[in-house]
């Protein structure tokens, strides 16, 4: 924590404050329009008509060298709808700034968290919740 602190000393120190409000914008874009097209994927898929999105045989996406595997995805085209639509929710975001949009993400980077989150037993939720 204290080297991220003195990187962003460093940051403001010598670069404007310009250039570090657009990297924490960039990385807001980049990480939101992530967080957001995971929500509203499952959103997408309850509209009818949605299922001729969802290819029973998905997109995949390989970066290999001989046997050695870089990256490696597999999309549907609704995943890719959903993050153009998240995409373009992120551009309103660096145009406007709106507070509207900065809780939109917000809500997207919790409920992605709030995911993530494993407990072992109803025990662990109590005593997470109760040190709320």
């Amino acid at each position: 924590a204290s080297g991220m602190l003195f990187g962003i000393y460093i940051i403001v120190k010598y670069l404007s404050a310009e250039h570090l409000n657009l990297v924490i914008a960039s990385y807001f874009f980049i990480i939101g329009t992530w967080a957001l097209s995971f929500i509203i994927r499952p959103v997408l898929g309850m509209i009818p008509g949605s299922s001729l999105l969802i290819d029973e045989e998905p997109y995949h996406m390989k970066f290999n060298k001989g046997s050695l595997v870089y990256f490696e995805c597999k999309f549907d085209l609704l995943y890719v709808v959903s993050l153009v639509l998240s995409a373009l929710f992120g551009v309103w975001y660096i145009v406007k700034k709106h507070w509207l949009a900065n809780n939109v993400f917000g809500l997207a980077f919790s409920i992605n968290g709030i995911e993530m989150i494993s407990l072992g037993s109803v025990k662990n939720g109590c005593i997470l919740l109760s040190l709320l």
